[in-house]
């Protein structure tokens, strides 16, 4: 019986090359990121940068893990990023030069509105500056930010920030601007972008009564740092003050960094985090200072959050310190003795409630009227 044709039609040939380029864009990418992440055991960070140490390329030298006897040596596996013990007397001072004083008004987080920022320069009889407080630990923004990780994670503001900060300077020129991010205590991106949550021994995600940590250590939490003050910088502000530089005040065992330490975990993890940040936003124009604990400052070995002020005033433009009029002079002193550059006086900030102290800088917290 013959084939119909108009009911039986042959295969057509089908072109096989469509297939082929797809399998093997396929393979490329699988083996880019098998080679991205086999790589990421080998990197080192140090104070002086980030290196790729590969075993082959080492010979028979044994690895910075295996030689330290850290946690990837001890079990055997290289499953985590190694941060090398830091040497505070590697680091090279590079911050602290030609600072003027800074008498600031601090306003507070509610009160960052053009009205309030205008309310607040009114009362700059005294003084010649402001502190805003643009991030708190609730990792809300005070500001309509662009940045990607805070629209990507709905924590910009609504304030237009940059037109308040263009008045602010049209109608008093010589205000110097600082402002204020928290930086490892952010409860909204810890809840919203869990990797970046520093995790306890457990893996469950650390919080204590200041609220929900990051981790120093994580790559993308220093760069969102970094992103929010260069767009400050390009607003006009004149300094950025980093608070909660630290992990909690509490035993470094028994958290999970995601990168571990040869030495100190907590101290290597803020130093490295401070380096991180200061180092993106050189050549921005800011200076870049730090808020760092009392205990901290004056070497107490009650203090586990991290925080050397050795390194801090290495680091830093200015350290601020939440005190009192009657005994900023001790921390003041504590902190000159690792003053190597620039004058103490107007790197060493006091911040005050009530009276004011007698000293060049400083940062009056009062709410004020």
């Amino acid at each position: 019986m013959a084939r119909n044709t108009e009911l039986y039609k042959g295969r057509k040939k089908r072109h096989a090359w469509p297939r082929v380029v797809l399998i093997v864009l396929l393979v490329l990418i699988a083996g880019a990121l098998l080679l991205f992440y086999g790589l990421q055991k080998y990197i080192v960070y140090t104070p002086s940068g980030v290196s790729l140490e590969l075993p082959l390329l080492a010979g028979n030298t044994a690895s910075p893990a295996a030689e330290s006897g850290g946690e990837a040596a001890a079990s055997g596996t290289d499953a985590k990023l190694v941060i090398d013990q830091t040497d505070y007397s590697d680091i090279e001072a590079t911050a602290g030069a030609d600072l003027t004083a800074v008498k600031a008004i601090y306003v507070p987080f509610d009160s960052v509105t053009a009205d309030g920022i205008t309310k607040a320069a009114g009362r700059l009889n005294k003084g010649n500056a402001l502190v805003l407080e643009l991030k708190t630990a609730s990792g809300k923004l005070a500001w309509a930010s662009a940045e990607r990780e805070a629209t990507a994670y709905d924590l910009a503001g609504s304030t237009d920030l940059k037109s308040a900060v263009k008045a602010l300077k049209a109608a008093k020129p010589n205000v110097w601007l600082v402002g204020e991010l928290c930086c490892c205590v952010d409860d909204l991106m810890a809840e919203r972008n869990s990797p970046l949550a520093l995790k306890k021994a457990d893996g469950s995600a650390y919080t204590d009564d200041t609220g929900a940590w990051l981790d120093p250590t994580n790559a993308e939490l220093r760069t969102y740092i970094a992103d929010l003050a260069k767009e400050l910088a390009a607003m006009g502000f004149d300094e950025v003050l980093l608070s909660q530089v630290c992990g909690p005040d509490t035993d470094p065992a028994g958290l999970a960094f995601s990168a571990t330490s040869t030495g100190d975990a907590a101290a290597s993890a803020v130093t490295g985090f401070s380096l991180a940040v200061t180092r993106a936003l050189a050549g921005s124009g800011v200076k870049v200072s730090v808020v760092a604990a009392r205990a901290a400052i004056s070497q107490s070995a009650d203090n586990h959050n991290g925080q050397k002020i050795e390194a801090l005033m290495k680091v830093f433009d200015r350290v601020y310190c939440y005190t009192s009029a009657s005994e900023y002079k001790t921390y003041q002193d504590d902190c000159a003795a690792f003053c190597t550059v620039g004058d103490i006086a107007d790197r060493f900030v006091p911040v005050c409630s009530g009276s004011l102290p007698d000293t060049d800088c400083w940062v009056l917290a009062d709410s004020g009227g």
